[in-house]
């Protein structure tokens, strides 16, 4: 079987979802339900019952709010993100928690490293030593 490195899942499936949120938000327009369902990877019945009842466009907040409150595993990492108050520097406490990963595994990538700490910069190179 074949191992995947954390920085692959990362740049393939996160970096990419994470872009798109962010256009989207800079925008200034209002976002429309399906839209925002599938940027955050929700059942549009959940943006809508997190929504209570609202209906039209999402603004940029409300997004957000929804971002924080819903089940998907991109809003999972942004609420334990916000939990962790968007840390300048990462521990390994921190990168474990934010984006549920084995804690001994990230230990592991920052011996190798030799860190105690890294910046959003190096995560990349954090995530290059994870194997899933």
């Amino acid at each position: 079987m074949l191992k995947t490195s954390y920085l692959e899942v990362y740049t393939d499936e996160i970096v990419p979802r994470l872009r798109a949120i962010d256009l989207h938000l800079k925008s200034g327009d209002g976002i429309d339900i399906p839209t925002v369902s599938d940027l955050l990877d929700i059942a549009e019945e959940e943006v809508a019952f997190l929504r209570r009842g609202i209906t039209g466009t999402v603004a940029a907040d409300e997004f957000l709010n929804i971002m924080r409150r819903g089940s998907s595993a991109v809003c999972g990492m942004y609420r334990r993100e916000l939990e962790r108050r968007s840390p300048p520097i990462y521990t390994i406490d921190d990168i474990a928690y934010i984006y549920g990963l084995d804690h001994e595994m990230v230990q592991t990538a920052f011996e190798k490293l030799n860190a105690a700490s890294v910046t959003e910069y190096l995560l990349p190179e954090v995530f290059a030593e994870i194997w899933l």
